[in-house]
């Protein structure tokens, strides 16, 4: 592959890859329920969506991990192949139990795209440039959030369960091709360094994962999906119950998706590499749990311009985040172990997803979910002490 072409592909392909990625997993929530319905076993979504977390969990380590052997555009190339399968295995379940074993084949092969994404597009990249190419690909998630569920809700409609899913594993076919064919023009980052690694520590030691640096990235990655995903289950079961219809729940979704694209943009989407990255990752915390807080004053309809600041808050909070402790797992790691260190990440994001809800489910009503996930977000901060003896100047920003 020609040196422009190539430079384009690394820039352009991991955002095709993350969008896809994104897109695919949010269709699934009007799809979902038609299938279950169909089998008569509506309990099977619970199963169907641990199952999934679960093989996405191991998937993330693994196949993040491959990725560094086998470069990331090849593992998410063949992986986005695999669920275009696997998305139509979906119309063959006859079952509950085989619709709950498809869910986890299907989460095992999605979890390689986001970590192999976020590999692909730091890869030559300079430090000071990282918190802004992660930024990029936030937006992209955040866009593919938006718009995922009502397109895959209108196609269902016009088009039909079967049809819809046919387009969708076609789609992914397409995308997985192409990572395929940039993945065979290039050497992974192992062989084309033959086999050295390029990060090195303060003292110019070489380094292939930071453990100090990974831990308090896993740390915060954590706190950040417990806290969204509490606020994905329990916000829309809580308004729900304080008389507020589908449009308003909505509503305010869509102020948390704003918030988070403000701050994905410009001048907040380079604080990152401006400040370092332990800054915007404390800011960030701080203003997340302050909406939360806001948040568990009280999910009413009288509170309900309080609810809408809350969210905008979070967001924005959210999108600092997220961009500064992506960067930082890639600070924390040489060039040849960053899918290990994504997949580690991405791993962290899935526990902090599981347990969330369940943790918030457990404790409501005595503490409110969303203050439950304030306090998990400010008590991941102490980790910083890890990182900060460890990191590069870029990293604390004493560039």
């Amino acid at each position: 592959m020609r040196k422009p072409l190539k430079s384009w592909m690394n820039r352009q392909l991991p955002l095709l890859l993350v969008w896809t990625n994104s897109y695919e997993r949010l269709t699934w929530t009007p799809i979902l329920v038609l299938l279950a319905n169909a089998l008569e076993a509506p309990e099977a979504l619970a199963y169907a969506a641990s199952a999934y977390s679960a093989a996405n969990l191991v998937g993330n380590i693994l196949l993040g991990a491959a990725s560094d052997r086998l470069g990331p555009f090849r593992v998410a190339g063949a992986s986005l192949l695999l669920l275009g399968a696997t998305t139509l295995l979906h119309l063959e379940a006859w079952s509950a139990l085989s619709l709950v074993l498809v869910r986890a084949l299907h989460g095992f092969f999605a979890s390689a795209v986001t970590p192999t994404s976020l590999s692909a597009a730091v890869e030559g990249s300079e430090a000071g440039r990282r918190g802004r190419i992660m930024a990029r690909l936030g937006m992209v998630i955040a866009l593919a959030s938006v718009v995922a569920s009502p397109v895959a809700g209108r196609m269902v409609d016009a088009l039909e369960v079967v049809a819809t899913l046919r387009v969708q594993a076609l789609f992914l076919v397409g995308v997985g091709a192409l990572g395929l064919w940039a993945g065979s023009a290039s050497k992974p980052v192992l062989q084309a360094a033959g086999g050295e690694l390029a990060a090195e520590d303060d003292e110019g030691r070489r380094t292939a994962l930071d453990p100090r640096v990974t831990a308090f990235a896993c740390a915060v990655g954590f706190a950040v999906m417990f806290g969204q995903n509490v606020l994905f289950y329990a916000l829309p079961l809580k308004a729900t119950a304080a008389g507020l219809g589908p449009a308003a729940v909505g509503g305010l979704f869509g102020l948390f998706a704003l918030g988070s694209v403000v701050a994905f943009s410009p001048p907040f989407s380079k604080f990152a590499d401006r400040y370092g990255r332990l800054r915007p990752i404390a800011a960030g915390s701080l203003v997340s749990a302050a909406g939360m807080f806001l948040l568990g004053v009280g999910v009413q309809r009288v509170w309900l311009p309080l609810m809408a600041a809350s969210l905008a808050v979070y967001g924005f909070g959210f999108g600092l985040v997220f961009p500064a402790v992506s960067a930082a797992a890639a600070d924390g790691s040489s060039a040849g172990r960053r899918g290990t260190a994504f997949g580690l990440l991405t791993a962290a994001f899935s526990v902090g997803a599981i347990v969330g809800p369940l943790l918030g489910q457990a404790f409501d009503p005595h503490v409110s979910p969303f203050t439950l996930a304030a306090l998990v977000m400010l008590s991941s901060l102490p980790a910083a002490r890890l990182a900060r003896a460890a990191a590069a100047p870029v990293f604390s920003g004493r560039a």
